[in-house]
């Protein structure tokens, strides 16, 4: 595993964010995704309602947008557009329609030309929100159910702010491709269906990949600690290389927002604001989450197993380099090395040149005056008993010599 790892380059420059960004998911992913909403739906709502408040810009812009603008397009032209003089020729009367159309689609594509444009930055700060969203969905998968939702909401933007921002801006410009490829071609004289088909299946596409990227830079800022150019780079060797995960993922999500269109498209305005409100408030948690639970376990397959190699490795070097430094400054005794056994020497051998010592003769020691407390039976004792010791002393310094003797 650590050899793939290294292969790739996925994590190499990973560092630890907290005490989850090695924790790995050991039960299935839809158990995980059941336990980022254990915490209540009350704390779904807060942290999704400042989720919004980073939203609120675009949605301003939309509503306003639709509107002032988008409202009235194709509704009303000028009476004498085809001869100038204000009454309807022949041409008006066969091609009117048509190009009545045509001049409506044009305005249309240039209304949302400038719309979409403007969305862009829009949507990069709507989605610093949901790298909230993200952190949170990811503590509370872990059981992390605390009462302080609005600092861990705010907490989690702190290290995926950046990466977020890169991410929506990616998003919106694939939105802003989307757009122009649906709308450039009815804006055309000469318009190609096939053409325009083709197009718009890439651009959802790019879109879609886009989407995926967002996330795992989203994901991968809020488990662990990365320079910004590593991220990038991991982010797109893993939307690429776990490309059926990816799959799967995408077509979750896309569910989500499909499901929230087809209820606005079935029920129209009756139930729109009801339907934006669960989108805004559960869908993109939801989404989230989804998006939490898969990228973690690649995490774990492809990041975890190598950081924690390397922090064990960080910490046996630490470790040595503090023994060395305490032995360099005194503070912890050196190891004596090794050396060897000193050979007997019998101090009465004579070496060779050498006069032999002559040996001192040992004379018997007095007896010591009777001290009071001795009788006369226990002195004659103990001179008996040194007598005895002695003798033992000669014999062993006669044996010693006779062994030294023998080695030469």
């Amino acid at each position: 595993m650590a050899e793939d790892i290294k292969k790739n380059g996925v994590g190499a420059r990973a560092e630890r964010r907290d005490e989850y960004s090695t924790s790995p998911i050991e039960v299935s992913r839809w158990t995980a995704f059941k336990s980022a909403w254990t915490g209540g739906m009350s704390r779904v709502m807060m942290v999704s309602f400042f989720s919004v408040l980073f939203a609120l810009p675009a949605i301003i812009w939309i509503i306003m947008f639709s509107t002032f603008f988008m409202k009235n397009v194709g509704t009303s032209f000028n009476y004498g557009i085809f001869d100038g003089i204000g009454y309807a020729g022949p041409d008006a009367l066969l091609h009117g329609m048509g190009t009545a159309n045509y001049l409506g689609a044009v305005r249309y594509f240039e209304y949302n030309l400038v719309q979409f444009s403007v969305m862009i930055p829009l949507i990069a700060i709507a989605s610093i929100g949901i790298g909230g969203l993200v952190s949170f969905a990811r503590r509370t998968m872990f059981g992390d159910n605390g009462k302080a939702v609005v600092g861990k909401f705010f907490s989690g933007l702190k290290g995926t702010w950046l990466p977020s921002l890169i991410g929506g801006t990616l998003v919106g410009s694939g939105i802003f491709l989307v757009i122009v490829c649906a709308y450039s071609f009815d804006a055309s004289l000469t318009p190609s269906i096939a053409a325009k088909i083709v197009t718009l299946i890439f651009s959802i596409l790019l879109l879609v990949i886009l989407s995926i990227y967002a996330f795992y830079l989203v994901t991968l800022s809020a488990n662990y600690k990365m320079p910004l150019t590593a991220i990038l780079k991991d982010a797109l060797v893993l939307t690429f290389k776990r490309f059926v995960s990816n799959a799967i993922t995408a077509l979750i999500a896309s569910l989500i927002v499909g499901a929230a269109f087809l209820f606005l498209f079935m029920f129209g305005d009756s139930f729109g604001m009801i339907v934006w409100f669960l989108l805004f408030f559960i869908g993109f948690y939801a989404i989230s989450t989804v998006f939490v639970v898969f990228n973690q376990k690649t995490f774990d397959k492809l990041i975890a197993e190598d950081l924690l190699y390397r922090e064990s490795k960080a910490k046996t070097e630490q470790s040595y380099a503090a023994i060395r430094a305490a032995k360099q400054s005194g503070e912890r005794p050196v190891k004596k090395t090794a050396t060897a056994p000193t050979k007997y020497v019998n101090p009465k051998k004579k070496k060779k040149g050498e006069e032999p010592v002559k040996k001192e003769s040992i004379k018997p020691i007095a007896p010591a005056p009777k001290k009071s407390g001795y009788t006369a039976e226990e002195l004659a004792k103990m001179e008996e008993d040194k007598q005895k010791f002695l003798q033992a002393q000669t014999q062993i310094d006669e044996d010693l010599s006779a062994y030294t003797d023998d080695e030469e």
